[in-house]
C-alpha cells in the first residue's frame, strides 16, 4: 500500500537569486534522506517554491521501511567448532555477545576462508514514524 506526501515549508522572504537554489537542495536533500531511511518512492519525488515556502511532494511512497538483512561474521570455523564439530568457548561467545541461539549460527565461505556467522533481519518501521524524525532534520539542512 502507498501514500502521498505534501510537506510545505513556510519561510520568511526567499530572495528570487536564491529560490532555485533552495528548490533543487530539497529535492537532493530529501531523495538521500528517503533513500538513506530506506523508504521507496514509487511515483516520483517533485520540488516547488515561491518566495514565501518551499514545497516537497512525494507520490507513491510506502508505508513501511523496507527490512534490512544483516550478516554478522565472527571467528573463523576452525576456532569455533572442535575436530567432532561441538562449538568451543569462541563460538558461544559470539552467540552470546549476538543474543542469539548456538543453532543459529551458520558458517559462510568467504575469501579469507570459512567463518561463522550470524543473519539478522532488521524490520522496517512505519514511514510515518520515520517522517517524524526525518523531516525536521531535512528542514535543518537547507
Amino acid at each position: 500500500m502507498v501514500a502521498e506526501l505534501l510537506f510545505e515549508i513556510g519561510t520568511e522572504e526567499i530572495p528570487s537569486g536564491y529560490l532555485n537554489d533552495a528548490i533543487a537542495q530539497l529535492k537532493d536533500l530529501a531523495l538521500k534522506a528517503f533513500h538513506e531511511n530506506r523508504i521507496e518512492l514509487g511515483g516520483g519525488l517533485y520540488t516547488y517554491g515561491t518566495p514565501r515556502r518551499l514545497v516537497l511532494i512525494a507520490k507513491a511512497v510506502a508505508q513501511r521501511q523496507e527490512d534490512v538483512e544483516e550478516e554478522i561474521l565472527g571467528p573463523p570455523k576452525k576456532i569455533a567448532y572442535d575436530e567432532d564439530g561441538n562449538p568451543t568457548k569462541a563460538a558461544v561467545g559470539f552467540a552470546q555477545r549476538q543474543d542469539v541461539d548456538l543453532g543459529e549460527l551458520e558458517v559462510k565461505e568467504t575469501p579469507k576462508g570459512e567463518y561463522v556467522c550470524v543473519r539478522r533481519v532488521q524490520k522496517g518501521k512505519k514511514t510515518q514514524e520515520v517522517l517524524t524524525d526525518m523531516l525536521p532534520k531535512l528542514v535543518s539542512q537547507i
